[in-house]
């Protein structure tokens, strides 16, 4: 007689409810973008905002860290952790875009991002693109704002990180390109009544014309 075993669905629960323990979602505190404040003001919390603070500043700043005071020119950030002292005073104009936010997970550690610190991403303009569409999303009471806000907080810090990543990678090509350069090098100058036109040139190192002309 054929018979039908029982579904374990305490188990398969278990597994649900321990994998959703595991997400955890960036909460959006406040953002603003393109903020302005009035000459040389001042921002001093001691300690902290008691959550994330990301910033970018939009003109020269003094941050003042750990290891001293830091000048700092356009398009520079900073993402202070819970708990660090946030000191910073304008050069002259005040003017930055910025969000507060909270989660279980640190995005430093996740996305290989500098923390308390100060550093300059590649593509300012994309991280300004994903403040602007923090703040709609922010003010307004669209359904699945929590969700669409993640995501978007998401796509920033990956943005940063692989900004941040990119000249490692060039400098790791150049060094792999570095030999193939010299041997052609070589090849040219004892068999210099070759013609060495471009698409040879771009044979001989394994490069489109865009690639070797980028070199």
């Amino acid at each position: 007689m054929w018979r039908q075993w029982p579904v374990p669905c305490v188990n398969i629960l278990k597994t649900a409810d321990v994998s959703h323990r595991k997400f955890s979602m960036y909460t959006l505190n406040f953002c603003e973008y393109n903020r302005s404040n009035q000459d040389y003001d001042t921002i001093y919390r001691p300690s902290g905002s008691g959550d994330y603070l990301f910033l970018l500043f939009k003109a020269p700043m003094k941050v003042y860290l750990e290891d001293g005071l830091t000048v700092t020119r356009e398009n520079a950030c900073i993402l202070y952790t819970p708990g660090t002292q946030q000191h910073y005073q304008a050069v002259r104009r005040f003017y930055n875009s910025y969000i507060h936010f909270s989660s279980d997970e640190n995005p430093a550690l996740k996305f290989r991002l500098p923390q308390d610190v100060v550093f300059y991403p590649d593509h300012p303009s994309e991280i300004e693109y994903y403040i602007s569409r923090l703040q709609q999303e922010y003010f307004s009471l669209l359904p699945f704002r929590g969700e669409s806000v993640h995501s978007l907080m998401t796509l920033l810090f990956l943005s940063i990180s692989r900004s941040l990543s990119q000249p490692a990678v060039r400098e790791e090509a150049s060094a792999d390109l570095y030999p193939l350069f010299q041997d052609l090098r070589l090849r040219m100058l004892s068999e210099c009544q070759e013609d060495w036109n471009t698409e040879r040139l771009c044979r001989f190192v394994n490069l489109e014309k865009s690639q070797f002309y980028a070199c």
